[in-house]
């Protein structure tokens, strides 16, 4: 399997806690980090809003090249509780 630069998007909201919404996969970390960059780009209050989401960089992560690109989930990608936040 080829490896690509995982990104995991998480939603968070008060009183229900974070979920991970979606993993995107990208040939480079440089595509992954700017798509993090313009993702959380509207993340801008001083404090964290009731409902939000944002994009992590989680790294290197095994792609599976029959799933289409936008739903692809890697087996190797870090479950949200090994992230730090």
């Amino acid at each position: 399997m080829k490896k690509k630069h995982a990104v995991i998007i998480i939603e968070s909201e008060r009183g229900w806690g974070q979920r991970v919404d979606e993993t995107r996969l990208f040939d480079t970390k440089q595509e992954a980090e700017a798509f993090c960059h313009k993702f959380n780009s509207s993340n801008t209050e001083p404090t964290a809003p009731d409902w939000y989401m944002r994009a992590d960089y989680a790294g290197l992560a095994e792609a599976d090249e029959k799933a289409p690109e936008e739903k692809k989930t890697p087996k190797d990608a870090p479950k949200i509780s090994n992230l730090d936040f």
